[in-house]
């Protein structure tokens, strides 16, 4: 596993003019990044996006480290230590993400995140008096994940309800949809972005296909954007008033993405969208690039009722192993998978009879996501018990031969270790690794990869999951002058 340079925004802080871009500060090995969530999630969209002016919401970004309430007790204190993560690996984390929050401190002098919009764009004074509820609901609950122990109150206290009921709407006919109830939408469309340009002829779409692209549709789980710019899909509702604000939903299409809304447990979904493509657009069943973000066992976001977890690890495991993700990988193919600090999910992806091993993957690079304060501060101590500042992905590669068996993963072995900084957004939404990813490519201007448990869509890839829209809904975007 070979990481390119990408000649982007390398060494000392980038210039007033690129400030806009999701990596803040990058050193020359790119070992180190500073990077803004919100952008990385708004960049991944494509250029159409990005030229439009168009931002993901966010939330208040964090500007005090959290103070969790440590157990007392040494019995409390030993029972966490055998869950956290192993004691060894700790320290070597962090190690790393003190001499990566050192180096940063010296050679960069600016901001630590972006400037957020935190207005969730509607139309009608009414509807962004709404949003602006919903958004500080956003708030409240993001540090309630981060951590539900904490003496630290949220910097946007929610005192009104109002304006919860389109978020409702969304998460309930998304759940509909991916479970298979396609009599909840009425009509569907697809069309261009308000003063996009007419769409021209492509490789994968010529005059014909975007006739057909464009317009009324019967409602699918699947959908290929095959235009070189975003489209627009808005659905109608069943049993919903002609004129209410929960009778449509219109999602932002990236150019040349790939959705499934569908239940992750149900494979064969996946199995029969990626052979009903190829045949369509002439594509490989395969990818080089597979990302998973398991709903991996947690009480804290069970309480909060964000999203859906797993109850139990075994539940987990059966799923992921069901899937059969080894079957869309490429030869070579990286594979990465978010894992908790619980040394139990390490094992489960790393350990003998693990999904590296079934999958016939070993172990090449951990990525290490240090969560911040806008002043650079970890949000909470690095030494704490309750929560550990930072997330761990876990990058494994596929070998070149099929027939080659992967080597053993003992999780404690010399692999290459990064460091991102990025300062916490909202549902706990992860930053977006296109830009990262691309340079360890073979090609990196032309590769195929694929999110599993997706909740936004980037361009040029597949995005499987059900909740796969979520953040593409206009509702969720704002133009730089609504701030």
């Amino acid at each position: 596993m070979e990481y390119r340079e990408s000649g982007e925004q390398q060494g000392m802080a980038p210039q007033r003019s690129m400030m806009k871009r999701s990596i803040i500060y990058q050193n020359d090995a790119q070992t180190i990044t500073l990077l803004d969530i919100p952008a990385s999630i708004s960049e991944a969209q494509g250029a159409s996006t990005q030229s439009s002016g168009k931002m993901i919401c966010s939330c208040e970004p964090l500007e005090e480290p959290l103070h969790d309430n440590e157990p007392k007790s040494t019995t409390a204190r030993k029972q966490l230590e055998l869950q956290s993560v192993d004691s060894n690996l700790h320290s070597i984390y962090a190690s790393l993400i003190n001499d990566a929050l050192a180096e940063i401190r010296s050679k960069h002098l600016g901001i630590w995140c972006l400037p957020r919009r935190r207005r969730l764009s509607r139309l009608g004074a009414e509807r962004k008096r709404k949003a602006d509820v919903i958004a500080r609901k956003e708030v409240a609950n993001t540090y309630t994940e981060l951590s539900p122990h904490t003496d630290t109150r949220p910097p946007s206290p929610v005192t009104d309800e109002v304006g919860s009921d389109e978020i409702t709407a969304l998460d309930s006919m998304l759940a509909d949809l991916a479970h298979g109830d396609k009599e909840s939408v009425s009509s569907l469309n697809i069309n261009m972005p308000d003063s996009a340009p007419r769409p021209t002829a492509t490789g994968d779409a010529g005059p014909d296909e975007i006739a057909t692209l464009l317009g009324p549709k019967p409602w699918d789980n699947v959908f290929h954007n095959a235009l070189d710019q975003q489209v627009d899909v808005e659905l109608s509702l069943q049993n919903q008033g002609a004129n209410s604000a929960l009778s449509r939903f219109r999602f932002h299409i990236p150019e040349k993405s790939t959705f499934v809304l569908g239940n992750c447990a149900n494979a064969s979904e996946l199995r029969e969208s990626v052979r009903y493509m190829s045949q369509e657009y002439d594509t490989s069943r395969t990818f080089d690039f597979i990302l998973l973000d398991p709903p991996w066992p947690n009480r804290s976001v069970k309480r909060s009722r964000r999203y859906n977890t797993e109850r139990y690890m075994r539940g987990v495991k059966q799923m992921l192993l069901r899937m059969d993700v080894d079957i869309h990988m490429a030869p070579d193919c990286t594979v990465g998978v978010w894992i908790t600090n619980k040394s139990a999910v390490r094992d489960l992806v790393l350990g003998r009879g693990g999904l590296f091993e079934a999958w016939n993957v070993s172990l090449k690079e951990e990525w290490l996501w240090a969560k911040t304060t806008t002043t650079g501060q970890p949000v909470t101590p690095l030494q704490g018990l309750w929560r550990k500042p930072y997330e761990v992905l876990l990058l494994g590669q596929r070998p070149s031969d099929p027939l080659q068996a992967a080597g053993p993963d003992d999780g404690l072995k010399d692999v290459k270790r990064r460091v991102i900084m990025a300062v916490p957004d909202l549902h706990s939404r992860k930053p977006c690794l296109k830009k990262l990813i691309e340079p360890m490519m073979r090609d990196p201007a032309s590769y195929r990869a694929l999110e599993i448990f997706a909740r936004y869509l980037v361009a040029g890839w597949w995005s499987w999951g059900d909740e796969v829209l979520k953040f593409n809904w206009e509702g969720y975007w704002a133009s730089e002058d609504q701030g």
